[in-house]
């Protein structure tokens, strides 16, 4: 860096003209000349973006990797789910052949007169529910099958997955 200064400059009455004529004849005392040098003793600027860059590569490596535990856990649970409403199928289909058999029997048995009309009712009404709760199983299977496709990303039958009736 270099500087000058007006040393011969003053509010008596000098002017620039004069203060540069004391600059020519020698007085150099307004006159500044140094070496300002910068020399970084390590490298921590390109390191530390080193390190950010190794930090977000790790990250989207972490990231990946949770969305692989996410829908994998998606895709487990979203079986289980199946698995479980299809005993819940299994478990209706025997309650309603119960209820069939149970009504059967009090239908043979009202024709003998053996019980009174109201033990038929109630068997029929049995007969009822099992076949409402039937009904409503089948579709929460279907409601199951339908999330087991959205979590694996595809529609079940086009993906080559088949099912059949549960009826």
């Amino acid at each position: 860096f270099a500087a000058w200064t007006f040393n011969g400059f003053d509010f008596a009455g000098r002017s620039l003209v004069e203060a540069t004529q004391d600059l020519g004849d020698g007085n150099i005392s307004g006159w500044a000349v140094g070496l300002n040098a910068s020399v970084p003793i390590g490298n921590e600027v390109r390191l530390a973006s080193y390190q950010a860059a190794v930090l977000r590569r790790l990250k989207s490596i972490a990231d990946v990797r949770q969305r692989r535990i996410t829908v994998t856990g998606e895709v487990l649970d979203a079986i289980d789910t199946l698995q479980i409403q299809w005993d819940r199928i299994l478990t209706a289909r025997y309650q309603v052949e119960a209820a069939r058999r149970f009504f059967e029997a009090y239908g043979t048995l009202f024709d003998r007169g053996q019980i009174p009309s109201a033990n038929l009712t109630d068997a029929l009404r049995s007969l009822n529910a099992s076949l409402i709760n039937r009904a409503r199983v089948e579709t929460e299977y279907q409601v199951a099958l339908a999330k087991l496709a959205q979590s694996v990303g595809c529609l079940l039958g086009h993906a080559g997955v088949e099912w059949s009736d549960v009826s």
